[in-house]
């Protein structure tokens, strides 16, 4: 078992019951006081309806904003000094290693109208991005497929590799900056992935490190012994360390910050076999939170992806019962009529509740009144014991050596057996053979 959370500077986290806080691009035309009006009321608002805690949500991609930190730390100081003085906790949540960018203006399009909740506020090019100093282009992954750095389409962006010292530094220097401008309460670190797969990163720093530790020189990308074997160990040497190198950033991240800031990071999933590409592995980062985190995926819904939704709450859950931390679940409600269920759903799995409008449909009904009605999360239910629960294993190290075949194979007939304890009123609890 991990450590328990019994720092009783965040015993609330027992009891918070979340909301989003979306942020967009006017909130830079702070400071106005028209803007202060507004936040009053949004804080407000939540106070009345229930909710004790904001996460912070839309200044994502952080390091798009390097020029522009004074402005970011301004509106951020104002709105937690706001939420403060109505009883709301504050939750910093962004991602240090995505950076959005442009290929040209098809690409400012795409994330335009794919990606615009993030308040993609980003630079024209690499030529004048620095960090103390530092050229941060130096940071990006690099595919060994063609020792070029990497671009993920997906979210049009690139992305920072967790080896590289100068963004392991930058990291920590940017955290301490932000916590002494901004009071806060946790610190969420999102997108702690490989991308955009198993051949990222072929950085030196990767390359040594893999040395370094497992002996091995890391092969060109066209050596098929190699890359994407799953008969060969030392392929798999490769996949495991990928998944340790990531978790290395919350351990340093934990030992960085002050004590009475929580800390967790962003997972929508600890089951699927597209996570062993991105050496994503909750399950390991867990041990240096104060409270596991599940985002629910935003187009998951109650009754029509049953499945998915019990089978990723139980696997959180119980690495949530393994380190005997609270266990949060972000849900997205298009409408006043969806919070019920979800609210059933989480407190079934004793998850804390985290209610958020849907940012990516603009006819999705708002936080503010979303809360209306109050946060009528069930208390009792959520804190009874756990019983009548039914206990399965799941190897991460059988679904890996599996390759493309993982989630047909593996995944998906976990899954169902998940939600059919779930619809007999179980509590599946999963083992994962990596934690033994």
């Amino acid at each position: 078992m991990g450590k328990s959370n019994t720092d009783p500077r965040k015993a609330w986290l027992a009891e918070a019951k979340f909301v989003s806080w979306w942020l967009t691009f006017d909130d830079f035309a702070w400071p106005h006081p028209e803007l202060t009006r507004k936040w009053k009321e949004r804080a407000a608002a939540f106070q009345q309806g229930g909710a004790n805690a904001v996460v912070m949500f839309g200044f994502h991609f952080r390091f798009d904003y390097t020029g522009y930190f004074d402005r970011v730390f301004g509106v951020l100081r104002e709105i937690s000094l706001i939420c403060r003085d109505h009883g709301l906790r504050v939750v910093e949540h962004h991602s240090p290693t995505l950076v959005h960018r442009a290929r040209g203006e098809a690409d400012r399009r795409d994330i335009r109208e794919r990606n615009f909740h993030h308040v993609p506020f980003y630079p024209d090019s690499w030529e004048n991005q620095f960090f103390n100093g530092q050229p941060m282009a130096d940071w990006r992954q690099i595919s060994a497929r063609d020792n070029q750095p990497v671009f993920f389409e997906r979210y049009t962006c690139e992305c920072f590799c967790p080896n590289h010292p100068g963004f392991q530094q930058a990291c920590l220097d940017y955290a301490g900056r932000h916590l002494e401008a901004v009071p806060v309460d946790a610190w969420m670190s999102d997108d702690l992935h490989y991308l955009p797969d198993v051949y990222s990163c072929a950085c030196r720093h990767c390359r040594d490190r893999f040395r370094d530790e497992e002996g091995l020189d890391l092969p060109p990308g066209t050596d098929r012994n190699f890359w994407e074997n799953t008969e060969n160990p030392d392929y798999l040497r490769w996949i495991a360390a990928r998944y340790r190198w990531n978790t290395d950033h919350y351990r340093r991240l934990r030992a960085f910050l002050p004590e009475e800031i929580a800390l967790w990071g962003c997972a929508s999933d600890v089951l699927a076999g597209r996570l062993t590409g991105m050496g994503f592995a909750p399950q390991h980062y867990a041990a240096h939170w104060d409270a596991v985190f599940h985002e629910i995926y935003h187009l998951h819904q109650p009754g029509t992806h049953d499945a998915d939704i019990a089978s990723d709450l139980a696997g959180f859950a119980s690495v949530a019962r393994h380190y005997d931390k609270p266990l949060i679940a972000l849900f997205y409600a298009k409408s006043t009529g969806d919070v019920p269920r979800w609210l059933e759903t989480t407190a079934f799995h004793r998850a804390r509740p985290w209610l958020s409008s849907q940012p990516r449909d603009p006819e999705a009904v708002r936080e503010e009144a979303l809360l209306a009605n109050g946060y009528a999360y069930d208390e009792e239910a959520a804190n009874r014991p756990v019983e009548n629960s039914v206990e399965l294993t799941f190897s991460v190290e059988d679904r890996d050596r599996l390759g493309a075949a993982a989630d047909d194979a593996y995944v998906t007939p976990f899954r169902q057996r998940c939600h059919e304890l779930v619809k007999q009123g179980k509590i599946p609890h999963i083992r994962f053979t990596d934690l033994e």
